[in-house]
């Protein structure tokens, strides 16, 4: 018997949230230079390795990693933007 998957259908603040942090990630992911989204979707969407990235972007493993931390801290802070808009910013102190 298949597992009950009636919750996908139930509206959920969780999920409200989670397709919230969806749409800001999709705004940075548009926002990036093209070689950085291009890392990002291959190593952290396809799941390839940065040793197989580079040289299908040309460019060093090192400049990969480099990107690809780019690239998370562009959606670390458009995500931040994001709470702080939607008036969700909360106090970390």
């Amino acid at each position: 018997m298949p597992p009950d998957r009636t919750w996908v259908d139930t509206p959920s603040p969780v999920r409200d949230v989670a397709n919230d942090q969806l749409e800001i990630i999709n705004v940075a992911l548009r926002a990036m230079p093209e070689k950085r989204w291009h890392v990002f979707v291959l190593h952290r969407l396809d799941g390839k390795n940065l040793s197989a990235v580079a040289p299908q972007l040309g460019v060093s493993r090192s400049a990969a990693a480099k990107h690809l931390v780019r690239a998370m801290e562009d959606i670390d802070r458009t995500l931040e933007d994001g709470r702080l808009e939607n008036g969700k910013a909360e106090d970390h102190a």
